[in-house]
């Protein structure tokens, strides 16, 4: 049949486009809004757009130009329509894999500036998405090498404060030239360059992942899946962490035990729980940045434990609280279970107990507030301010800080009004909170 394009040059278009989806995001509780690369034709834009371009030119004098300024106009519109209405949803995009034919040095193949007008740096650098899964479907070596284009892809995203999920070639798999250690490979390549790089997109799940090929799937259960994880926060979106559960108890029975708790009540935010994860540890104090110590990350209130343990063994539980954008709570108390019964743990380690960052004071503030924090153990600390599009603003602390409460000091005198967001990392654990200056 006919192709058909709905041509972005023309407003009418970009904005029937933005309507679409957003009835979605209004009428509906997605989590996200993911596009694949389909902007200009792969198989050639020539004069199919002429007269959009003689009546809707804005003052462009090259139609290249022109034509990614469209895309962006177009990006940028639905990422602002987005934040409006619903500033949880994440919007992120699928490009081709090769901004540029020799973007990294070496690199050589269809250039999606060029050919597609698809301008995946103006979208990072404008912080009009909230990440990138640029189509990375080549193995490792020759002129569209892996090794070399996933890290150049994780420093764009980085170094504009968004987030990389390489989007992976499962569909491949099965080609000839794919060996079996292929994509686990480029797995691990991608969990080096962690924090740049915070996971992976396959395509595809049917035909790929599913099905198996070449033992695909079972290298992810037995060992790179093998436990649970958290999605990764998005600091520039709503980091209000959900109230923590109550009233963890364990019901034994011969060879099972039920845990079970009380969801919380919603956060100051008005968000309610979403999710549990459900942790157990052999030892105090529970791991929690430890994944391995994830038992099981679920929207039912109820865990069927199978795997008691054995004469002289205790297992500690607890129970934290997810929302939407993946803010963890506190735990609430600790339960032990034996091979015998079920004990209380009157003086639990909780991640409160061991890290915290407080609400800064006073808030609202002009211009300069406190804001304090907690380490259990010497270590390095950052604590750096950032405001509502991801910017980095002020660096609080970048060193070796000593155990035990800590306190400072942040001046904003030489910014503007508005919402702006502190964000504490020290080791695995990482906490933001929202502060606002008033002037």
């Amino acid at each position: 049949g006919t192709l058909k394009m709905l041509d972005p040059g023309i407003p009418a278009v970009r904005n029937h486009v933005n309507n679409v989806i957003m009835d979605v995001v209004r009428r509906y509780e997605v989590d996200g809004v993911h596009w694949d690369d389909y902007f200009y034709l792969y198989s050639g834009t020539t004069n199919q757009d002429s007269s959009s371009w003689a009546r809707y030119n804005r003052g462009f004098t090259n139609r290249a130009d022109w034509r990614r300024d469209n895309v962006n106009l177009l990006v940028k519109g639905v990422y602002d329509s987005i934040q409006i209405v619903r500033p949880r949803v994440k919007f992120g995009i699928s490009p081709f894999g090769i901004w540029k034919s020799g973007y990294p040095s070496g690199i050589v193949g269809t250039s999606a500036y060029d050919a597609l007008y698809c301008d995946a740096l103006a979208w990072l650098g404008g912080r009009y998405i909230d990440y990138l899964t640029p189509q990375l479907y080549w193995p490792f070596g020759g002129g569209q090498d892996y090794a070399k284009l996933m890290p150049w892809w994780a420093d764009q995203t980085s170094s504009n404060g968004r987030h990389l999920y390489p989007g992976q070639a499962a569909y491949r798999i099965k080609d000839s030239n794919w060996g079996s250690s292929e994509l686990p490979s480029q797995i691990r390549l991608n969990r080096a360059y962690a924090p740049k790089t915070q996971g992976s997109v396959f395509f595809r799940a049917a035909y790929g992942v599913n099905d198996n090929p070449k033992g695909f799937a079972d290298s992810l259960k037995n060992d790179l899946y093998k436990y649970p994880a958290l999605r990764p926060i998005m600091s520039w979106k709503e980091t209000v962490p959900p109230n923590p559960p109550t009233n963890l108890t364990i019901t034994k029975f011969p060879s099972s035990a039920m845990i079970s708790w009380i969801p919380p009540s919603p956060a100051s935010d008005g968000e309610a729980a979403s999710q549990f994860v459900v942790y157990r540890s052999s030892s105090l104090p529970i791991p929690f940045s430890d994944p391995r110590a994830i038992l099981s990350v679920q929207t039912t209130i109820g865990y069927a434990e199978t795997s008691l343990p054995s004469a002289g063994v205790t297992y500690y539980y607890a129970v934290t609280a997810l929302d939407r954008l993946q803010n963890e709570s506190t735990a609430g108390n600790i339960m032990g279970l034996t091979s015998t019964g079920v004990v209380g743990i009157e003086a639990p380690v909780l991640p409160v107990a061991a890290f915290r960052l407080n609400q800064n004071f006073p808030n609202p503030f002009n211009p300069s507030t406190i804001i304090s924090f907690r380490i259990p153990t010497e270590q390095r600390v950052t604590l750096r301010v950032y405001d509502m599009l991801g910017r980095e603003v002020a660096v609080l602390l970048d060193g070796i800080v000593g155990a035990g409460e800590r306190q400072v000091q942040f001046d904003g005198h030489n910014l503007p009004s508005g919402v702006y967001i502190y964000r504490l990392v020290s080791g695995n654990f990482v906490e933001s909170r929202k502060m606002q200056l008033v002037r």
